[in-house]
């Protein structure tokens, strides 16, 4: 057992990610950072120049659903799914009057009963730089089994993060975590790599600068860390196209 006001690193469990994301769910203004709120429409955009969002797309780690407002509000039919069941709450009694919400699923186990092959997009925003243990795997597997044959994964996670100078400190018990559970990272060959071991041909895989400005402003912001703060671009953006 830990002593309490011991400096510990806190491991994560499902039981106690769970807790956190649901905490994070019931907090509006927490709500209002998370990340596919505020970079959606960015998304959108970048993805919209590869290939056409169509079919039936699913945002896997959906959370209290601000991408999904993105994706209904821009005419794409969509559904959300999480492992947090207040999320799912949430975005239930926040959609059921959007007659393009398809319904949101609460999961707890893989694989879930979704039929193989269900879907044609799949998002996966900032998710995979959560997940512990064996669930990276069972994550990548499952979406793969999700997408149809020629369909797509688009995935964000951020690029190259140095976690360790993240970390903070509870001063009620000494555990020490990355703020927003981050437990792993990284870069664009790692992220292709492991997709294409999982049986999805890279469309694209580069660092990448989102916000829900327009193109020119978002190049700007982009060059502004690139070039004058000599920054890397702090997300990934990864399409992958089913074998």
């Amino acid at each position: 057992m830990v002593d309490k006001m011991k400096p510990h690193q806190v491991i994560w469990t499902e039981e106690n990610s769970r807790f956190f994301w649901d905490y994070y769910s019931k907090n509006l203004e927490m709500r209002e950072a998370y990340f596919g709120g505020q970079a959606g429409k960015g998304i959108i955009a970048e993805v919209k120049k590869r290939l056409s969002i169509e079919g039936r797309v699913l945002d896997y780690g959906c959370g209290a659903g601000m991408f999904l407002e993105h994706l209904l509000n821009g005419g794409i039919p969509s559904e959300g799914l999480d492992f947090s069941l207040d999320s799912v709450a949430e975005v239930e009694k926040k959609f059921k009057t959007q007659p393009l919400f398809r319904g949101a699923y609460h999961v707890t186990t893989l694989p879930m009963s979704i039929p193989d092959a269900t879907y044609q997009v799949v998002f996966c925003l900032e998710t995979l730089e959560h997940l512990i243990g064996d669930q990276l795997s069972a994550t990548i597997q499952e979406i793969h089994r999700l997408v149809q044959p020629g369909g797509y994964v688009v995935i964000t996670v951020p690029n190259d993060e140095h976690l360790d100078p993240r970390k903070v400190i509870c001063p009620d018990c000494g555990g020490i975590f990355h703020p927003v559970q981050h437990v792993r990272s990284f870069n664009n060959e790692q992220l292709s790599e492991l997709m294409s071991g999982y049986g999805f041909q890279t469309v694209v895989c580069k660092p990448e600068f989102f916000s829900n400005e327009n193109r020119f402003w978002r190049a700007l912001r982009a060059v502004i860390v690139e070039v004058i703060k000599k920054k890397p671009l702090p997300n990934l953006f990864y399409i992958g196209k089913k074998k």
